[in-house]
């Protein structure tokens, strides 16, 4: 479902925002957003790494399209 698909990467993009982690990025939010972002970023990365093995398809470019953003983020 590409509504789902769009909604997830909204919410992953508007995650590292909050968490302050992206090149550039001036977060103005408290440290205990930051923090909360963060950790949600790591619990996806983690269902994305789980979920990858048996993904195909359009499923599959979506499930590593949300791992890299993450993934990017955190390098730098």
């Amino acid at each position: 479902n590409t509504i789902r698909q769009n909604l997830q990467l909204e919410y992953t993009r508007r995650l590292i925002t909050v968490a302050g982690i992206q090149e550039g990025s001036n977060s103005n939010f408290d440290p205990i957003s930051k923090s909360a972002a963060m950790s949600q970023l790591k619990k996806i990365r983690g269902l994305m790494a789980i979920a990858l093995v048996t993904s195909t398809g359009e499923t599959k470019a979506h499930r590593e399209h949300v791992a890299l953003l993450i993934d990017k983020a955190f390098a730098k």
